[in-house]
């Protein structure tokens, strides 16, 4: 067949020559060439924009732009020494880009590009967004804006309708400035405004008037700022909010409802903050959250339900924190698309419970790794079904019958569980006990290792606590071992902590955590934790002092009308920077008592005013503990000074005068009023007189005077009066 097949196929063929073939290989060549010089042809005549009129010493040119993949007519000033905007720029210029220049301010000329799309005007020198002869809305001229730059630049404020004009705008970055004051109206206007670019400024604080109208962001980046306090509904009205980075501040407290409105929120960042907790009640408000990155925060621990109902959670960022210790149990819950835990590089991180993940079935990712774990419980693995790969090097291992299952699965000897890769796992090594100290984890032979061994508890509270009163002191207790212990709670005397067993401010929760509520002297002592299994027992004690803060308050002067008192003793110096506050009742009375005021620990004195003459008042200091109960600690009984008849008087005379013209108009108002209501009530009780009368025909002393007035209409006369009248020889008619 191949015969048939190669003379069918050159039977078809045209019979090309040597010199034939040549010369179509020429002709293809020059065509080739010359298609190639028509390309540089052209390129060179677009790149050659304008051809005359390029503003010295800018460069015009036709250049690719990766904001909006395409060639756009640009104006390229970049550090080109300008102290002004350049003139005559070419009013088709698409992007103009006066980066890194010495412009102060904007131009005192209206900017008339009209097909203008980019502006940079980034590291500069622009202090206000006026122009050089104060005229505002300098942006009238460049509507079709779509992105602004003007970050790295002196900007202090943002006034109302800084922006107008710029409808188009899309992207507006104003980045590594100085402002730290927003108009409520200053983005008013920007109906497409979809990023917003505040990282590395000076604010303090946010208002949820500021991104009023802001219908289509979808990315606001506050990073980098002086950020304390995240109050109620902040965002509220960004909607479409997908990005929000607040990362780097000094946020300590977010408001359960900081995050209401932004529902639709995929990505938060909070990372190096000051946060202490874990805001849960402001997160779960967030259906839509993706993404969470907590790191380098103060948090002790991630508490119970800290993660929890997020359905399309996919990864939490915990790393990097200098004082989490403890992952509670059931602190990632019920998220069915968790993907990528990130628990690493946290120094004193020493357990997590076999019951932190609960129904997450969907981590493939765990990373343990430069944390202080000397064991992680199998339980924690077993129940990531879809887990891939853990990583646990860098953790001062002990090498005991706690670690004996990953030992096997590393080996591949546990069943089910060699899918699983172990990140570095040849640089896992023992800690503990000697035997095995400094030995390659996945050198161990398993059976060296034993299969139960009695309790060990973990490290997770300090030996020693030092409290005010009124504070909350928490004690964690946690233990390891096989078969699993059970753990309780005692007092020094051996008394047991039933958590059965109701106390005000006393509680064991899980029967592991001992917590101590608005602790007083009373409460200062020794706690001890005792786990317990078959194969031993172990226990760990804790000391409470409870330094009572001896604060006492003074009167300085006493008024008929006022107070001056004053404090010392402990903490009282402003050494501890204490804040204390002040409050007042008449003694006389049992309602609570009133607040004075609140005052700092550099002020010495506080003057309470408007009291009442000779009257008995209890003054006292307090503070409030980390629950914000108020607890007092020193309280005064004074009595104010009686009021002398000059003082009374001129005191009289102020209140009068403090009453102004508007009380004077009122009291004759007033006045009038009683005056016309009294009248009135006199003419309706004659009205009412006249018609009794009428209806009854009166009685008269005399019968002249009733025929009198009979004749007159005044009255009417009755059927017995009309019978006596006739009687009388009276025509009636």
């Amino acid at each position: 067949m191949i015969g048939p097949l190669k003379q069918r196929r050159d039977s078809t063929q045209p019979n090309w020559s040597f010199t034939a073939l040549v010369s179509l290989e020429m002709r293809l060549a020059s065509k080739f060439a010359f298609s190639m010089l028509l390309r540089i042809f052209y390129v060179r005549i677009e790149g050659a924009w304008p051809a005359d009129d390029c503003p010295m010493p800018c460069r015009c040119e036709l250049r690719h732009s990766e904001r909006f993949q395409e060639l756009l007519k640009t104006v390229d000033c970049f550090d080109s020494q300008l102290t002004a905007f350049p003139e005559n720029l070419p009013t088709e210029t698409q992007v103009l880009i006066l980066r890194q220049n010495h412009i102060r301010l904007l131009p005192s000329q209206e900017l008339w590009l009209p097909d203008l799309v980019h502006l940079d005007l980034s590291h500069n020198r622009i202090s206000s967004l006026t122009s050089e002869d104060f005229r505002e809305y300098v942006f009238d001229g460049v509507y079709n804006l779509r992105v602004l730059d003007l970050s790295f630049n002196h900007l202090r404020r943002l006034r109302s309708n800084d922006f107008r004009g710029l409808f188009n705008l899309e992207e507006l970055s104003l980045a590594d400035n100085r402002i730290g004051s927003i108009a409520d109206n200053a983005f008013h206007g920007l109906l497409k405004l979809e990023a917003l670019r505040l990282t590395g400024n000076r604010l303090a604080f946010i208002q949820s008037g500021w991104f009023a109208g802001l219908k289509t962001l979808t990315s606001l980046l506050l990073n980098r700022n002086q950020l304390t306090v995240l109050t109620s509904d902040n965002f509220h009205s960004l909607n479409e909010l997908l990005t929000l980075d607040l990362s780097r501040n000094k946020i300590f407290h977010i408001h359960e409802t900081a995050f209401a409105g932004i529902g639709k929120l995929d990505s938060l960042r909070l990372s190096s903050n000051v946060l202490t907790v874990v805001p849960h009640q402001a997160l779960h408000r967030l259906g839509s959250l993706r993404s969470i990155n907590l790191s380098q925060n103060p948090i002790y621990k991630v508490r119970t339900d800290d993660f929890a109902n997020l359905p399309r959670l996919r990864d939490v960022n915990l790393s990097t924190m200098q004082r989490l210790r403890l992952i509670e149990r059931g602190a990632f819950k019920n998220l069915p698309e968790l993907l990528v835990v990130e628990l690493h590089d946290n120094p004193y991180l020493g357990y997590v419970d076999r019951l932190s993940f609960v129904n997450t079935p969907s981590v493939s990712h765990l990373f343990l790794h430069n944390n202080n774990l000397t064991t992680v419980e199998e339980e924690v693995i077993n129940r990531l079904d879809n887990l891939q790969e853990v990583s646990l090097y860098g953790n001062p291992l002990r090498c005991d019958c706690n670690i004996r299952w990953m030992s096997l699965s590393i080996s591949g000897g546990a069943s089910g569980r060699s899918r699983i890769t172990y990140h570095e796992a040849e640089r896992m090594l023992c800690d503990s006990p000697p035997e095995h100290k400094y030995k390659l984890f996945v050198s161990l032979n398993v059976s060296s290792i034993p299969s139960s061994c009695p309790p060990r508890i973990l490290y997770t509270f300090a030996p020693k606590e030092n409290r005010k009163p009124g504070d909350t002191q928490t004690y964690d207790c946690r233990a390891v071992g096989i078969p699993q212990p059970e753990i309780r709670w005692t007092t020094a005397d051996g008394q047991t902590i039933d958590p059965t067993v109701y106390h005000p401010r006393r509680s064991v929760i899980n029967g592991q955590t001992l917590v101590l509520n608005h602790v007083t002297v009373d409460d200062q002592g020794t706690y001890i934790c005792k786990a317990e299994n078959t194969e031993g027992r172990s226990e760990r004690a804790t000391t409470l002092n409870v330094t009572e803060m001896q604060v006492h308050l003074f009167p300085v002067q006493v008024s008929a009308t006022s107070v001056t008192v004053t404090w010392n003793g402990t903490d009282a110096q402003g050494g501890g920077g204490t804040v204390f506050q002040i409050f007042y009742r008449p003694s006389e009375l049992s309602s609570r008592h009133q607040y004075a005021g609140t005052v700092t620990p550099v002020m010495r004195t506080y003057t309470i005013q408007n009291l009442q003459p000779n009257s008995v008042y209890d003054i006292c200091i307090a503070m409030e503990d980390g629950d914000d109960v108020v607890v007092h600690l020193s309280c005064k009984r004074l009595k104010t000074l009686k009021l002398d008849p000059a003082t009374a008087q001129q005191r009289q005379q102020q209140l009068l005068r403090s009453r102004g013209p508007s009380t004077t108009v009122g009291a004759i108002l007033g006045i009038v009023a009683c005056v016309l209501i009294v009248l009135c009530l006199t003419v309706v009780a004659l009205l009412r007189a006249r018609i009794a009368q009428r209806r009854a025909g009166g009685k008269f002393s005399r019968l002249s005077d009733f025929v009198a007035q009979l004749e007159s209409g005044v009255v009417v006369a009755s059927l017995d009066q009309l019978a006596e009248l006739k009687a009388r020889g009276y025509s009636i008619v």
